[in-house]
């Protein structure tokens, strides 16, 4: 439509006029409608370029779907600003993400979705700055080495779909399952990596108990992790802390080299890891409740 106005400055009035049309429609009709302004024209040879505008103005209503009225002019005036450091906007994103929490990750998408509200972009503007977080965050498959088949982690996927996308909210909402699904991946990773981790830790343990010197230092050496890192992992993973599986790997052992041969305990116990006689008698009877010689003799009565 074109609107003549008495004054360049009337456009305000319009502005006003449409804003509580577009309320109306909503509260009585329960249809609302979205309009774009160009900017006021002085000549006839103007009009295609407001038009563009209007057209651009109306396309910024896309994004931002609260807002029913749009002047073009509204959308340019922070044109010159500078695009923030998005590796530094996006930092307590990441964090959200590593940390596995839904509620955390939906905070600071919202976050995000609201700076980039305020920049007023257009639509297409809008798909690419999408486009150049997601690949932002991406690192993050790198950097954990998650390799899922999945559409959300595919590049070129991830390009056709959100150029398919039509409106702000669908692109909002894509960008809040993709940080969710990618932390999702993240956390499986680290489970899948934690008990490989452990897995490997109880066979090195089954093949090396006999050795005295074996501790949590030797198995964060082996394993090239820390020595928190390994002990959180291995109880999450086993249920039990590192020295007391070592432990009973090695009483179970010797009861069963008690049971079986004749062999003098503290032979046995040099042979299980413990070649300090008085000490191996001390765990033994820590974790059977009687001596290495006891032991023995009341499984030959029970023979």
């Amino acid at each position: 439509y074109l609107l003549g106005l008495s004054d360049a400055n009337s456009n305000r009035l319009i502005l006003k006029s449409l804003e509580e049309a577009a309320h109306m429609s909503q509260r009585m009709l329960h249809a609302g409608f979205f309009c774009g302004l160009g900017m006021t024209c002085t000549d006839r040879m103007q009009l295609e370029t407001a038009y563009t505008q209007a057209k651009d103005a109306l396309d910024y209503n896309v994004v931002a779907k609260e807002d029913a009225i749009t002047y073009y002019g509204d959308i340019t005036a922070g044109n010159n600003e500078t695009e923030p450091d998005w590796t530094s906007v996006l930092e307590p994103l990441e964090l959200a993400i590593k940390h596995g929490k839904t509620a955390e990750i939906s905070t600071e998408v919202n976050k995000l979705l609201q700076l980039l509200q305020k920049r007023k972009y257009s639509f297409n503007e809008y798909q690419l700055i999408i486009l150049e977080i997601i690949f932002s965050l991406s690192k993050l498959y790198r950097r954990y080495q998650i390799t899922e088949d999945d559409g959300l982690s595919g590049s070129k996927h991830m390009v056709m779909r959100i150029l398919s996308l039509r409106t702000g909210e669908e692109l909002n909402n894509w960008l809040f399952n993709y940080c969710d699904f990618t932390s999702r991946s993240i956390q499986k990773q680290q489970m899948d990596q934690n008990a490989i981790l452990a897995n490997k830790a109880r066979d090195y343990v089954d093949s090396h108990f006999q050795n005295p010197d074996l501790s949590i230092e030797t198995m964060c050496q082996t394993f090239n992790v820390s020595a928190s890192h390994f002990s959180k992992v291995f109880r999450e993973e086993t249920g039990t802390s590192f020295l007391n599986y070592l432990t009973q790997c090695r009483i179970n052992e010797a009861a069963r080299l008690l049971t079986e041969t004749e062999e003098k305990s503290r032979v046995i116990g040099e042979m299980v890891g413990y070649p300090e006689p008085n000490y191996f008698s001390y765990v033994f009877k820590k974790n059977r409740g009687m001596s290495p010689a006891k032991y023995r003799k009341q499984e030959q009565q029970n023979a």
